[in-house]
């Protein structure tokens, strides 16, 4: 019987290649196909009768609507069978639903195995195509021209596969990534969650952005609360569906067509005129395809001449209360609360439970802003999809498997110990000597420092941070100076000072995590951060601070600034305050210190992790899918924001995109490595994909969401994999003070005139005065502020 299913994801790729309209139809021929199997095994839940009520009523709206209403055009002696009634068709798919899934809750576990690979297959080769076919739009649309009516049909489908795309966007990663470890997961996912956006930004589909966004969202509701996630969703879209006049009023708010100068003012403007449609008849509403007889028109501006309301509100709440009313609202919510009070806890489903809620969120998400309610393709799409929830394996089936290939929990202190199992890494309390491959055991109290310095140093994690710190310096030797001959240089600096901040913040993430696993408590966690960190830096702020008072009369003259300055900069607030009175004032940039906004980054990233590794903790072995969600989400906020700030002109949108979350996806990618470090191998194509990524991320503007990604791959695959370069802690570890001290070095000797007059032998003054003040500032400052354990102390 499920063969018939099979057929349908066959058939998938060429369907939608022609815009998914064959979806409905082919759907009820197969239901019609396995009627004969399935019929004594039909049963009419109570779930459904909210629903077959919502259905019956809008079929009988169409009685009191303006729109005359045809049911069916059916004359078997000349061929015709077509229901042209959209409620029929919609309502339709629901028995043809339950054919489906009666005929799959049969399938044996090889039966599922096989259309798991066919939809993948189909999925997968439906990507490929909508590529294609949005990277060579022009010819396609030439080539298929004979097809269609008018070219902007074919521009139509495509926007509507990428629609189709994001919505089957989780099932899509749950069957690429089945039975694969932790971190090919998360490579997996991130990566086909930025291959998706990319393609839906470059098509302006914003729906489809929102599509994902609430897939995120529902997947990571229901993975931190299991028991009642489905319960909160399908209480909320019912409040959704109960309180949209009011809610999508509200935003909508004052909209005007003839001012719309986009599609979403546009919508918003649709928006208002539906809701005041809805007021009209609130109860039972105006009837079905009321919203089809509205012929208003838009007097002037960029939209001056369309349809006010073409066909449909855009927004299938509104719909729904437009047509049916608060009558139509009650059956669906009460519809959704019972479907919801219905499923299990999503602990007993597994993969099953995330195909479902990723399909849920991403559903609602598109029904606030796009497609007619009665849109039997589109319904036909979710209900294919929806289906392969059935297809997945039971988690008992798999627990062996997540139990061999996923790292255990994180804890603290008594709960567990943390024991060695191979010498990559040391199993210090400091960050800075990585570990390798680390196991949990239950021994209940830290084991010993017993792995000596040539053990524990086999790795390019300082070297690597030396780089990064160095390349920031270089951009800004070039930026402060002011030397015209280097002009040209400017820009790919800036690349290079970009990337190692970003690496800097990958390899936080991995070294960081392991320094909070390794810890004995948060205090401990938090007395190791301080130590590492804060003396440096206040030292830094306040030798600046001395030296202004020293050498600089308008800094005597104004104490108050100087307070200033080292109250904000001490609050890791430069922001607040970057200068000095009287100092660098003749300089390019009148900055102490341009090179400390990062460090706020950095400290709120530390403030964040130990709530991050409790929530972890609480995800288990779904603790991928939150990782996940939060790159996607920080990736999203950066790009939002640089748009804002291209809309607006205003650079404080760039300034803000910068910070965190804008930056959590670097983080959260070293954090994924050292939660799987076990479960990795670098010999694979990873490290192979990790460049590739990262190379497309520097050269193609479009690809810049999958830089975290390959910068990650690439950097720990540097840092870990490859035999030692060079130990650059030998004579101290000099990154830290490199970076936090350079820019003010500069600063003095541009002040001094010496790149004026010799570029070349300023920057050579320059790097040695930095490396020196480094070595200062480790020996007298970092190292003795660190405890006497740390591995920074024994390995130099």
């Amino acid at each position: 019987m499920p063969v018939v299913y099979i057929a349908l994801w066959v058939l998938w790729p060429i369907a939608t290649l022609a815009g998914g309209l064959a979806l409905a139809p082919l759907t009820g021929l197969a239901a019609i196909l396995l009627i004969p199997f399935c019929v004594a095994r039909l049963r009419l839940p109570l779930y459904l009768w909210p629903l077959l009520a919502f259905l019956g009523f809008a079929a009988a709206s169409s009685s009191w609507s303006p729109q005359p209403m045809v049911w069916a055009d059916i004359n078997f002696s000349e061929g015709r069978f077509n229901i042209k009634s959209e409620a029929l068709r919609v309502g339709l798919l629901v028995p043809a639903m339950a054919v489906l899934w009666v005929a799959l809750s049969s399938a044996t576990s090889g039966t599922k195995r096989i259309i798991r690979r066919t939809a993948l297959l189909a999925l997968v080769a439906q990507a490929v195509i909508v590529a294609l076919l949005s990277a060579f739009e022009t010819d396609a649309l030439a080539l298929f021209a004979p097809l269609m009516a008018n070219s902007g049909e074919g521009v139509q489908n495509i926007s509507r596969n990428s629609l189709i795309m994001a919505m089957a966007a989780p099932s899509l990663i749950l069957f690429a990534t089945l039975n694969r470890s932790g971190g090919w997961t998360l490579f997996i996912a991130v990566l086909v969650i930025a291959l998706e956006a990319l393609g839906l930004l470059h098509r302006g589909v914003h729906a489809g952005l929102l599509a994902l966004v609430g897939a995120g969202l529902a997947i990571g509701l229901v993975t931190i609360l299991p028991r009642y996630g489905f319960r909160i969703m399908g209480c909320g879209v019912a409040a959704l569906t109960l309180l949209a006049p009011i809610l999508f009023g509200w935003i909508a708010r004052g909209a005007d067509a003839s001012l719309a100068t986009s599609s979403m003012e546009w919508r918003l403007a649709i928006w208002r005129r539906v809701t005041d449609l809805i007021s009209e008849a609130p109860i039972i509403g105006n009837g079905l395809g009321v919203l089809r007889t509205i012929e208003d028109r838009i007097p002037e501006g960029t939209f001056a001449g369309e349809l006010l309301v073409p066909n449909h509100s855009h927004n299938m709440f509104l719909q729904l209360w437009v047509e049916t009313g608060a009558v139509g609202a009650v059956c669906l919510a009460l519809f959704l609360i019972l479907v919801a009070w219905r499923l299990p806890d999503f602990s007993r489903l597994g993969r099953s439970g995330l195909a479902i809620a990723g399909l849920f969120g991403g559903v609602t998400a598109i029904a606030c802003v796009s497609f007619d309610l009665w849109n039997a393709w589109w319904w036909a799409a979710v209900v294919i999809v929806g289906l392969l929830a059935l297809v997945f394996p039971n988690p008992g089936e798999m627990e062996t498997t997540r139990q061999a290939s996923e790292p255990r929990t994180i804890t603290f202190g008594g709960g567990s110990a943390i024991t060695m199992s191979s010498v990559k890494g040391a199993p210090d309390t400091d960050e800075s000597r990585p570990s390798g491959s680390w196991t949990i055991s239950e021994e209940g109290a830290p084991s010993p420092l017993s792995i000596d310095r040539d053990e524990t140093t086999r790795n390019n994690f300082n070297l690597l941070r030396l780089v990064f710190a160095s390349m920031v310096a270089i951009y800004h030797c070039v930026k402060l100076s002011g030397v015209d001959a280097w002009t040209p240089l400017t820009a790919p600096l800036s690349v290079a000072a970009e990337i190692g901040v970003q690496g800097f913040f990958v390899l936080s993430g991995y070294l960081v995590m392991g320094s909070l696993e390794r810890s004995s408590s948060i205090a401990s966690y938090a007395e190791k951060r301080v130590r590492r960190v804060v003396p440096a830096y206040a030292v830094t702020v306040l030798a600046c601070a001395l030296g202004a008072l020293w050498w600089v009369g308008d800094a005597r003259a104004d104490l108050s600034a100087v307070a200033r300055y080292i109250v904000w900069n001490l609050s890791f607030l430069n922001f607040m305050e970057p200068n000095l009175p009287g100092v660098f004032v003749g300089n390019p940039q009148t900055e102490i210190n341009g090179a400390l906004w990062t460090l706020k980054i950095e400290v709120l990233f530390y403030l964040i992790l130990p709530i991050l590794a409790w929530i972890l903790r609480v995800a288990g072995g779904m603790r991928w899918l939150l990782l996940v969600a939060i790159y996607v989400s920080a990736e999203l906020w950066r790009a939002a924001l640089e748009q804002v700030s291209a809309s607006t002109g205003q650079a404080v949108w760039i300034e803000l995109s910068r910070q965190l979350p804008g930056q959590m996806s670097f983080f959260i990618v070293g954090v994924a490595f050292y939660l799987w470090r076990e479960a990795l191998t670098w010999r694979s194509l990873l490290p192979a994909l990790g460049v590739g990524l990262f190379l497309l991320s520097v050269t193609v503007p479009a690809a810049e969401p999958l830089r975290a990604l390959g910068l990650g791959v690439t950097s720990l695959w540097c840092a870990l994999a490859w035999p030692q370069l060079f130990d650059a802690a030998r004579w101290g570890d000099l990154s830290y003070g490199v970076y936090i001290i350079h820019f003010p070095i500069l600063q003095v000797i541009v002040a001094l005139g010496l790149f004026a007059s010799s570029p070349a032998l300023a920057s050579g003054v320059s790097a040695a005065a930095i490396l020196l003040g480094s070595v200062l500032m480790w020996w007298t400052v970092e190292r003795p502020s660190l405890r006497a354990d740390s591995a920074y102390r024994k390995g130099v």
